[in-house]
């Protein structure tokens, strides 16, 4: 075993959607985003994934509404919509 290999953990949590990410990886069926941040002497690595992959590993149940909230965040202001699912907009 190399020595830095005992140097990092990952949360258990996050395993299940690490591995997944591996395996698309490795076969080229997704790509993602990385970032290492150094802060308070410790090494962080973040992992930027598509919101399917996400919610495949995180999701707690389905859906059962039928509207969708869409937000904007600006520096001076929140804008939101709703729609329905054939996508009139319901509220602002």
């Amino acid at each position: 075993m190399k020595p830095y290999l005992n140097r990092f953990s990952v949360d258990g949590y996050y395993v299940p959607l690490v591995k997944e990410l591996s395996e698309l990886a490795k076969s080229r069926k997704c790509s993602y985003g990385v970032r290492i941040v150094f802060r308070n002497g410790r090494i962080y690595l973040h992992l930027s994934v598509t919101v399917e992959l996400y919610l495949k590993c995180f999701r707690k149940g389905e859906a059962k509404g039928d509207l969708i909230a869409g937000f904007d965040l600006n520096s001076d202001r929140i804008n939101m919509v709703i729609v329905d699912k054939y996508g009139r907009i319901v509220d602002m």
